[in-house]
């Protein structure tokens, strides 16, 4: 059905390292995967922060981790519940500037999200727990 909709567009597979730079010309990244089980429900998805290098508005389902980096960096939105009809409502009802407020934002917070800030967060939270 999808390859069958103008609408859409089913882009070839690129490598790992490619993601972020195919990704960029898009607006907006979304995830929706159900949280079948605890580890879904409680993922920080590599997804996520690929869509943030990016410089796209996240839309993801409320995944608590997820929810507070958003909330916490304005990135985009996460839906009110993990429902199809819910990311639809939450979709639909962003405009073209709350969208380039969000890819503004995750511009300005790319470096303090990155992996080579983060490592460096995680090696002080070992060392200090290691005392």
């Amino acid at each position: 059905a999808a390859r069958s909709n103008d609408r859409i567009t089913i882009r070839d597979a690129v490598p790992t390292d490619q993601i972020v730079d195919t990704i960029n010309e898009y607006d907006i990244g979304i995830m929706m995967t159900p949280p079948l089980n605890l580890n879904y429900l409680y993922m920080c998805p590599n997804k996520y922060w690929e869509i943030i290098q990016a410089r796209l508005c996240t839309a993801f389902y409320p995944y608590p981790p997820v929810k507070r980096f958003t909330e916490l960096y304005q990135t985009g939105f996460t839906s009110d519940d993990f429902s199809i009809d819910s990311m639809a409502e939450s979709l639909n009802s962003l405009s073209a500037t709350q969208i380039e407020k969000f890819k503004s934002n995750n511009h300005s917070n790319a470096y303090e999200l990155s992996a080579e800030v983060q490592k460096k967060k995680i090696k002080e939270v070992i060392t200090n727990l290691a005392g």
